[in-house]
């Protein structure tokens, strides 16, 4: 009957993103100890929501079988899932992955930044731009303002101002806000593929494709 939450006495709904919790056929529940729900099901193998995103795990993706027994966590933080066709152990890799599982829009991206504040994630794929924080995925494509489809490169500035490559033309991107820059003569720079900045605090970028 699907899976809620009892807060201060009441039912809520539970909704996190990629779970369509309401169809749940729920068997087994494990809160571990990094705040993760683990969601085992009669028939459609294994979730886990932390942050408010979910992951989905069956056998087509190794899990022994999509119907859980139990759920158990060890004192080493490992998640043991038992099955009709055996135990599955989940145990904290050092590579977590972001795929259009998560969120992540597009594959196939040709820039990836890290912020200076150490909060943010921006990557580029075939459809736009993602910024991944604290786990949690935003996607900006054409319908969120971003000015054209492909993003070719990115860099962040000693003020930290987003400088992007998109398409064929040069932006910054400041309070939510793109701003296209243009070459003396008026035309667009022309693909951008890399940028830095020196010690008098001036932008270089590399094109391709310019006249």
């Amino acid at each position: 009957g699907g899976l809620r939450r009892l807060e201060q006495g009441r039912f809520v709904p539970f909704r996190p993103a990629s779970l369509d919790a309401d169809k749940l056929r729920g068997a087994k529940l494990l809160y571990d100890r990094g705040g993760g729900l683990w969601i085992g099901t009669t028939n459609d193998g294994l979730y886990r929501v932390a942050n408010g995103v979910s992951d989905h795990f069956g056998a087509a993706d190794g899990l022994s079988d999509d119907k859980v027994y139990e759920l158990f966590e060890d004192r080493e933080g490992n998640i043991w899932v038992v099955t009709p066709e055996g135990i599955d152990r989940f145990h904290r890799v050092s590579v977590v992955s972001f795929s259009s599982r998560q969120g992540l829009s597009g594959i196939g991206g040709s820039a990836v930044l890290a912020s200076r504040d150490g909060h943010t994630i921006w990557t580029s794929g075939l459809q736009g731009l993602a910024a991944i924080r604290d786990g949690k995925i935003t996607v900006i494509t054409q319908k969120e303002g971003l000015p054209g489809q492909q993003v070719t490169a990115l860099f962040e500035d000693h003020q930290g101002v987003l400088w992007m490559g998109i398409d064929q033309d040069l932006f910054s991107y400041s309070n939510g806000r793109f701003s296209k820059k243009v070459r003396s003569d008026g035309k667009s720079t022309g693909m951008v593929v890399g940028m830095a900045e020196d010690a008098s605090q001036s932008i270089w970028i590399v094109t391709t494709g310019t006249d």
